[in-house]
């Protein structure tokens, strides 16, 4: 899988444009609810001759303890964008499991 950069670092003239994903998601009960944490990795790439060359150094992450409620949050300030992307991800594990089960 590969994400476009829309801001790639370039490192000595040459761009790095594509992000290849680590994620790491779990639930677990926490008081009387169920949360959901969720770890997010971006490494940046990009196709060189020999195959993928990887930006080590510009690897970045992002961590929600409970995703959930940090997308709510976001949500009553204008901020969409972590709401969207977990309920993408919902929707998709749904449409998997509902094929394969």
């Amino acid at each position: 899988m590969a994400i476009q950069n829309p801001q790639p670092p370039v490192i000595d003239g040459v761009a790095y444009g594509l992000l290849g994903p680590s994620l790491a998601m779990s639930t677990s009960p926490r008081g009387n609810k169920m949360v959901l944490d969720v770890s997010v990795t971006f490494t940046p790439y990009r196709d060189g001759e020999a195959g993928p060359e990887i930006l080590e150094a510009g690897r970045s992450s992002i961590v929600f303890a409970d995703a959930m409620e940090k997308a709510a949050r976001d949500a009553q300030e204008g901020d969409l964008a972590l709401a969207r992307f977990l309920a993408r991800l919902e929707a998709a594990a749904q449409e998997y499991v509902d094929a394969k089960v």
